[in-house]
């Protein structure tokens, strides 16, 4: 059941950044993004690799934690490598 609380944890601290910045085609948050970059790239790498971790450790559990542990924990992983593929696009980050 705790890698399925985290794994909330992990997707709602995924989701919100790729909404803000990386769907915002309107380039509203760019300076801000800029200005946070290093948090946000913190963040990033915490919800990417824990989600990983985490999604791992949910296997492992029983019942209806381990099934929302996995739920999470692979939206949560989606969520990070939408950021990326966002961010850096096809040719690379820059």
């Amino acid at each position: 059941m705790t890698c399925a609380v985290l794994g909330l944890f992990l997707f709602v601290a995924a989701l919100l950044p790729y909404l803000r910045y990386a769907a915002d085609l309107s380039n509203l948050h760019t300076q801000e993004r800029i200005q946070h970059a290093r948090a946000l790239g913190l963040l990033w790498r915490i919800s990417f690799f824990g989600s990983a971790t985490f999604g791992f450790g949910s296997l492992f559990g029983l019942g209806w934690g381990r099934w929302l542990g996995i739920v999470a924990n692979v939206g949560a992983f989606i969520c990070a490598m939408m950021t990326l593929g966002a961010m850096c696009g096809p040719f690379g980050c820059s």
